[in-house]
């Protein structure tokens, strides 16, 4: 199954946060139902292709361990998280016991949501293979034994499938932002193919280079959380609203930060420290020099570099010998001069 074409039941008496996590799971590509209740999402898993329910607990009537319970026996392709306010671990015990895939607290981030969401799809889509090869293992002697040996090796995940996974995730998160802002979604690839290459011919090892090239496309995940009259601006901010979009390196980092998944870390990483200085005048904790992590330092040229050449809502695309000369202006400044030399010198020359 496509994970991207997955359609997501959303169940909550709750409008307000139904709404939430519809935003999000759209935000990032998915397919969105809602119901209010636990009898609305009968009616929809009995009518609709559902790969995916998240569901409340405490609701009017029916409760979502007994409709967790319903979704288990009669629908179990179906797959489940439950997304609830109760933080008691005998609360989530149900939820074991009939087969959630995910267990979320309120209040959540937008990063939870979407990776239990990824998490959860590729465990169901793993379990219906899984499923098939079992009935094709219903044969004899050496032929069901090297249908079972293959069937095994090719449902454990390798350390590859492993990390596509998470840049499927990074890619849902950096989507988010992208749907709010046109012009971002051309920036996100093109700087991140700029701070790969950067990273390869700093001669950084090949993991390196690609938690860099991934990673980099969470630089500006917390200006989902900036007001579009100041994201979407066309002219020069004020000085108020300046300091409203500045508080988004430190939404981003809060967003990652204490994920189990070191692209996650990375990327938290990336956000709070890309717009940090040289000679630390940056924002927003003002280090400077190797204090500023080399991630941080490939991410703030590409970054810059990409902004300067193409066109934005408040500046037509620079010049290749204009976007030079004001990044030379900053050597030593703003940038590491090392880094930006090999970048001018090695990736866009």
């Amino acid at each position: 199954m496509n994970e991207g074409s997955a359609h997501v039941l959303v169940v909550d008496d709750e409008e307000v946060l139904r709404r939430v996590l519809v935003r999000i799971l759209v935000g990032a590509g998915y397919r969105c139902s809602e119901a209010g209740d636990a009898a609305a999402a009968r009616t929809t898993l009995e009518s609709t292709a559902v790969d995916l329910v998240l569901s409340d607990v405490n609701m009017p009537g029916e409760n979502g361990f007994s409709l967790l319970r319903w979704i288990s026996e009669q629908h179990p392709h179906v797959g489940v998280i439950m997304v609830t306010a109760l933080a008691d671990v005998r609360a989530a015990a149900p939820a074991a016991e009939y087969g959630a895939l995910g267990y979320v607290l309120k209040p959540f981030e937008a990063s939870e949501i979407l990776i239990n969401v990824a998490t959860a799809l590729t465990r169901r889509s793993r379990e219906r293979e899984l499923s098939d090869e079992t009935r094709l293992l219903r044969k004899s002697g050496q032929e069901r034994a090297a249908l079972l040996d293959d069937a095994i090796a090719r449902l454990r995940l390798s350390e590859q499938t492993v990390q596509a996974l998470h840049e499927e995730v990074v890619l849902r998160l950096a989507t988010v932002a992208e749907w709010r802002d046109p012009y971002t979604g051309k920036h996100l690839q093109s700087m991140s193919t700029l701070s790969g290459r950067l990273a390869q011919a700093l001669n950084l090892a090949p993991t390196q280079v690609d938690m860099v090239r991934v990673a980099s496309l969470l630089h500006d995940i917390g200006k989902v959380a900036v007001p579009d009259s100041i994201l979407l601006k066309p002219g020069p901010l004020t000085v108020e609203e300046r300091v409203v979009m500045q508080e988004h390196a430190e939404t981003g980092a809060a967003m990652l930060r204490g994920s189990s998944m070191e692209i996650l870390r990375v990327g938290s990483m990336i956000s709070l420290t890309h717009h940090e200085r040289w000679d630390g005048s940056g924002y927003p904790r003002g280090i400077a020099g190797t204090e500023i992590p080399i991630e941080a330092r490939i991410v703030s040229i590409a970054d810059v570099y990409d902004a300067l050449a193409t066109e934005r809502p408040y500046k037509p695309a620079w010049p290749q010998d204009r976007v030079v000369a004001t990044m030379l202006a900053g050597r030593g400044t703003q940038f590491d001069p090392e880094l930006l030399d090999v970048f001018l010198n090695t990736v866009v020359s």
